[in-house]
This record gives structure tokens, C-alpha cells and sequence, in this order.
């Protein structure tokens, strides 16, 4: 890319359709650079929308996330990135409102994507913090698919405050 350019990736172009997928892009000379996914939907063909997330500066070990929700209307996840070389034990502790935190831990093999959906772990119509910790660098974001009260479709997207 020249200076002060911009260029985009059609990723369904370069993949096929319904592929889930991570990706890492880098500065080959050292120069930086600015990333993010925008990405538009039609959520299971009932609620469409789209929502955009920055790119991660440098992967961490450990991303917090203080807003969730598996309230009925809503489909949150977790999606957990290992960009090493190395396996990650990456373990989630879901802090729930008014109950105990429930945890789980999987293995992410190097360069390989996990995506956690949070109601499968804690159950529905529950509000949720979350920290995500791993034994590896990893990036962690959480999408979030809606149909608010019936009326209000659509998603967001955000990328975990990394320590």
C-alpha cells in the first residue's frame, strides 16, 4: 500500500461464503497501520444489520469485557484468536449478575480461531462480565446478534480491553 492509502478485503471473495474465519494483518516494513473488520448480516435471515471492530494493536494475555447478555433477543459470543506459534489454554470466567462466576477452558491450536457462544456456557436471560485469560498471546472480541423487543435488529461488535 502507498502512503496514506486505504485498501480493502472482500473476505467472501477471497474465502467462499459462510466461512468463519480470523485474520492477521501485519506491516511488512515496519510502518503503521490501522485494520478493522466491518462486517454486514442478515443474522439466521432475521435480523440484519452490521457492525465494525478496530484491529488489535498486539495480541495479549488477558481481555475483559464488561458488558454481555443472553437475554432471550440476544446471541453473544466470545471469539478467541491464537496468532502464535504455541497451543493457548485460554480459560473464561464469566462473572453473571447475582450468581456465583462459572469458568471453562479450551485449547486453541496456533493459528486457529474459537468462538464461545456465552448462553450454551451460562445459561439464558443472564447479564455478564467477562475475562478471558490465556497461557499464550491471544485476541479476544465479542459479537453480539439482536432482535430488541422486536423491533430493533441488528449487532455490535467489540474488541476486549487487553492486559
Amino acid at each position: 500500500m502507498g502512503a496514506k492509502s486505504r485498501h480493502t478485503v472482500d473476505v467472501k471473495l477471497k474465502l467462499g461464503a459462510d466461512v468463519d474465519t480470523d485474520c492477521k494483518v501485519e506491516s511488512t516494513n515496519d510502518v503503521p497501520i490501522l485494520a478493522e473488520r466491518p462486517l454486514y448480516f442478515n443474522y439466521h435471515s432475521i435480523w440484519p444489520g452490521g457492525h465494525d471492530v478496530m484491529g488489535c494493536n498486539a495480541p495479549k494475555k488477558s481481555f475483559y469485557f464488561a458488558e454481555g447478555t443472553t437475554l432471550t433477543e440476544f446471541n453473544t459470543y466470545v471469539a478467541v484468536m491464537n496468532p502464535g506459534a504455541n497451543a493457548a489454554t485460554v480459560n473464561f470466567t464469566y462473572m453473571i449478575e447475582g450468581e456465583p462466576s462459572q469458568q471453562t477452558t479450551v485449547t486453541i491450536e496456533p493459528s486457529k480461531r474459537f468462538t464461545q457462544d456465552v448462553a450454551s456456557v451460562i445459561g439464558v436471560n443472564k447479564n455478564v462480565s467477562m475475562l478471558i485469560e490465556s497461557d499464550q498471546p491471544i485476541v479476544a472480541e465479542r459479537p453480539m446478534y439482536f432482535g430488541y423487543k422486536g423491533w430493533c435488529a441488528g449487532g455490535h461488535d467489540t474488541l476486549g480491553y487487553g492486559i
